[in-house]
């Protein structure tokens, strides 16, 4: 429990884990990529129902005062530490839900707003929702899965006897979950791929324009066991 507090909430929060980098900016600009209808939707609707109205926040509202905070707190906080990683700023998504619904439902209700302006603004929404959509509909239909994850899910399918070990440079959270969890192996971490050769199990290498890794598996007369474009596996 307190290697587990040490490393992941002391460690993360004062330097880079696992080669998970970026800038404080990062998080803003997944949130103005990944969820950019979204985003335009509650950019735009605040410019326009400022625009029209003369808008004001209810600080007595409880639950928008608690939405505000849910959202810029965490995505502020999290921008700050040098770890980053997408799933990092999901707890704003709920919050962030109940200020786009706060903000709908005090537009179309607003009685000194015409009705020309209410029909733009639901216009807005149904753009938003169908794009949205499409997007769902992409990502499950079209899976964005990496090249390390793609080779443990056809290493998951054939029979491996479980908890051999499996050896990688550096292992990132997605790709040890696939090891330990879909494909049942023991992840090991190395230093140096000659560590391996004194093992039984896989050894994870991963390509690249000088061609280091495809030499040491010659070198050492080693088998491909499986691969693709950036990513072998071999048999120890």
């Amino acid at each position: 429990m307190k290697t587990a507090f040490t490393y992941d909430a002391v460690g993360r929060t004062t330097q880079v884990i696992e080669g998970h980098w970026g800038d404080w900016k990062d998080y803003f600009r997944d949130l103005s990529q990944e969820n950019a209808f979204w985003s335009l939707y509650i950019v735009i609707g605040l410019l326009f129902y400022s625009a029209i109205v003369d808008f004001k926040v209810d600080f007595k509202n409880k639950l928008l005062i608690l939405a505000v905070l849910g959202t810029l707190v965490p995505l502020v906080l999290f921008s700050i530490v040098p770890t980053k990683l997408v799933w990092y700023i999901d707890p704003i998504y709920p919050p962030l839900a109940v200020l786009t619904g706060w903000l709908t439902v005090r537009v179309l209700k607003d009685p000194r707003l015409q009705k020309t302006g209410k029909c733009i603004f639901l216009l807005l929404l149904i753009f938003t929702l169908i794009r949205t959509e499409r997007e769902i509909w992409k990502i499950i239909n079209m899976p964005d899965v990496r090249p390390s994850q793609q080779l443990l899910g056809e290493l998951a399918k054939m029979n491996v006897s479980p908890h051999t070990e499996i050896l990688m440079q550096q292992w990132g959270q997605a790709d040890r979950f696939m090891a330990e969890v879909v494909c049942g192996l023991n992840p090991v971490k190395y230093e140096k791929p000659e560590e391996a050769l004194n093992t039984h199990g896989f050894l994870m290498l991963e390509r690249d324009l000088k061609k280091v890794n495809e030499k040491f598996v010659q070198n050492h007369h080693l088998t491909v066991f499986l691969q693709n474009d950036e990513w072998m596996l071999v048999k120890l």
